[in-house]
């Protein structure tokens, strides 16, 4: 489980968890955790389109290449920008439009 997990780690004094900015990740893996969905089940067209939509508008964009994600298998990788050319964007995400 350390794949869906590995933007958390746990503090030795106090257990408590720490979250981390994730700087790769797949539409599977967001599907797969955030809806509590089946590995095996793939998720439909329009729940990938915003998904992708929404990971758009977070400042990811797909890579040319195809990552093995452990427990999702091969998929493809979203992969963060610079934040600082985000700044540049009009549009401002609202949290409420994001369908996870």
């Amino acid at each position: 489980m350390r794949e869906i997990y590995n933007g958390v780690h746990f503090q030795t004094n106090n257990n408590k968890p720490v979250l981390e900015k994730r700087d790769e990740i797949s539409i599977k893996e967001i599907y797969c955790v955030a809806f509590e969905r089946d590995l095996s089940k793939t998720p439909d067209f329009l729940i990938r389109e915003q998904i992708e939509s929404a990971l758009d508008k977070l400042g990811f964009i797909k890579q040319a290449y195809r990552r093995s994600q452990g427990v999702f298998g091969q998929q493809a990788i979203y992969k963060r920008v610079n934040e600082s050319k985000l700044e540049n964007d009009e549009e401002e995400v609202d949290e409420d439009d994001l369908p996870f």
